[in-house]
């Protein structure tokens, strides 16, 4: 994801804002430029996910977030340009919870899924 009217540089390392060195968004986004053979650089490491948004809008460079966390104003790179700018991947979550929290983990899977 870039910020509306930014252009993430054609050749060279790109510059990126992504979350601590624990996600597996992180992890993914790196193992993707790695598997097309693209330059970047780290540019800032953010602890949320809100922080990264902040960055990104601001110019820092190309983020990578789940899906639910980018908001409407921000591009996503692999739909705009899907040649140059191939999806990370996918990421699944899976809940384990007590009986009588079925409900509950039924309706967060439902909103999920609308997300």
């Amino acid at each position: 994801m870039v910020g509306a009217g930014v252009r993430p540089p054609a050749e060279g390392a790109v510059p990126l804002v992504l979350l601590g060195s624990d996600c597996p968004v992180r992890a993914m986004a790196l193992g993707a430029l790695a598997r097309g053979g693209r330059a970047h650089e780290v540019r800032l490491t953010c602890s949320g996910s809100q922080a990264a948004v902040a960055a990104v809008r601001a110019g820092w460079g190309v983020g990578c977030l789940n899906a639910s966390a980018v908001p409407p104003d921000l591009v996503n790179l692999a739909q705009q340009d899907a040649r140059r700018w191939r999806s990370p991947g996918r990421l699944s979550f899976y809940g384990l919870s007590r009986p009588g929290f079925q409900r509950l983990l039924g309706a967060l899977a439902a909103w999920a899924k609308a997300a």
